[in-house]
């Protein structure tokens, strides 16, 4: 059974996702594997965390991709990435994924953290980066673009995924650097703070009552202006998220 993104290069392609920005998304990551000296890219596609991280190996699929990659100097080897990882046992001390995991069913992603659980040696780090379900521009739209999509895995689901496959000191979150941005512009939701009205000497009890009535105004606008801003930052939240594992043993890298 292949675990091909068929055409995946000219889906790249056809929507215009640039190099840079994308591996401008994977140098978050890097620091992740401080202390790691024998890493994988596993369905590396064109090499971006590769170039960002400076060193360590790729596997891909696709032959356009793999060609894309070794021509920016990466070594890249083309082939079937649980094929890749069950020939390697316990031959790596980290081991990255991005955007693979979705395109896999329930079982085989099981099978492939299983796999990266045996190509690690002990101490090393797994991490898989994957769409945020959490993030509505992802959820509602941008998961779709790709037909070769499976399913979405929540980080609560693949954190229980990768307990299972043995990982231990297990770590979540979001890759600020993949922010899909605001439909509004929430500063305009800062409301400025209002002075008390100042009575003047006639008329200063309906003075007053104005007063009390707009302050309570404003009270409920502030209030109304804070809900919609978390509400925003909640539903537009990174589009990408991550977990990270560790295999026991070892001094670790983690």
């Amino acid at each position: 059974m292949s675990d091909s993104r068929s055409a995946e290069f000219d889906f790249f392609e056809h929507m215009g996702f640039d190099s840079a920005r994308l591996r401008e998304g994977r140098a978050y990551y890097v620091p992740m594997f401080d202390g790691c000296d024998e890493v994988v890219d596993v369905a590396c596609g064109r090499g971006e965390f590769l170039e960002a991280l400076g060193r360590g190996v790729g596997v891909d699929i696709e032959e356009a991709m793999v060609r894309v990659a070794r021509e920016a100097g990466l070594s890249v080897e083309l082939g079937d990435a649980f094929d890749y990882l069950a020939a390697r046992n316990t031959s790596f001390d980290g081991i990255f994924s991005a955007h693979f995991i979705e395109h896999l069913t329930y079982e085989r992603a099981a099978e492939l953290l299983r796999r990266s659980y045996s190509a690690l040696r002990p101490g090393g780090v797994l991490v898989v980066a994957t769409p945020n379900a959490a993030s509505i521009p992802t959820l509602q739209r941008h998961f779709w673009w790709d037909a070769t999509h499976v399913r979405m895995y929540d980080p609560e689901l693949l954190t229980f995924m990768l307990k299972q496959a043995g990982f231990e000191q297990l770590e979540v979150g979001v890759n600020p650097r993949n922010d899909p941005g605001y439909p509004i512009d929430v500063e305009q939701l800062e409301l400025p703070p209002i002075d008390p009205i100042e009575p003047p000497r006639f008329s200063r009890h309906q003075f007053e009552l104005l007063d009390r009535r707009t302050q309570a105004l404003y009270h409920h606008l502030t209030v109304l202006a804070s809900s919609l801003r978390g509400l925003v930052f909640a539903l537009y939240t990174p589009s990408e998220v991550y977990v990270r594992g560790v295999k026991p043993g070892g001094d670790g890298a983690g």
